[in-house]
């Protein structure tokens, strides 16, 4: 899924390979669309990040490789936007900063986007992990002259059966700007502050379902 939104199509080689030898079948589906999406790249000539045939001049944040002993297996939902403040390529590239924040984080291997429940217990019973979701949505968008402010919230949520377990909140201002690029700040930042809590959460979610 990093592959795919790095939109790197020097890759396409590599990747190829690793299909012919490979068996799992979550990862045989990420490969095929990262595949897929590299394709588009090559065919129009442009470089960037691509989610199925649509090209986007802006990179977005690729997905860390796991660190440390796997275990958590984490779906990354669409962001909501009450505030209705993004456009429809500023919530997807929300969506991608969200997962790499969330895969940052030791132990969590991020979910291949539209993974369906049967993949995602599979998944889930192969590697021994546990499963979450994660909700996003932003609450607020505010712009004034002393600058842009927003606040988000974000379920954790079980997966793939989206039975709720936390709810973490976040707000971030940016003093003295205004405009997209402010709301895009002030969001990541209100996102990366609700994302803090996200290790206790999870642990403490975890330690509940094992009682």
């Amino acid at each position: 899924s990093a592959i795919e939104r790095q939109a790197d199509t020097q890759l396409l080689t590599p990747l190829r390979t690793a299909m012919a030898a490979e068996r799992d079948s979550t990862v045989l589906a990420a490969e095929r669309r990262a595949i897929t999406a590299l394709e588009a790249v090559a065919a129009a000539g442009t470089t960037g990040t691509t989610t199925g045939a649509v090209v986007s001049a802006n990179p977005r944040p690729a997905v860390p490789t796991p660190t440390g002993t796997p275990r958590y297996y984490v779906g990354v939902g669409t962001p909501g936007d009450n505030s209705a403040s993004l456009s429809a390529a500023q919530i997807a590239d929300l969506q991608a900063f969200i997962a790499s924040q969330v895969g940052a984080v030791e132990g969590v291997t991020i979910a291949p986007n539209g993974e369906t429940n049967a993949a995602a217990t599979r998944a889930l019973r192969t590697n021994q992990l546990v499963g979450y979701f994660i909700d996003a949505s932003v609450v607020s968008v505010e712009q004034t002259a002393a600058g842009t402010s927003a606040r988000v919230s974000v379920i954790l949520a079980t997966y793939p059966g989206r039975d709720m377990r936390a709810m973490l909140g976040g707000s971030a201002r940016i003093p003295n700007a205004s405009g997209p690029d402010a709301v895009r700040r002030a969001v990541q930042g209100a996102i990366q502050g609700s994302l803090r809590q996200l290790p206790q959460a999870m642990q403490a979610s975890g330690a509940r379902a094992s009682r």
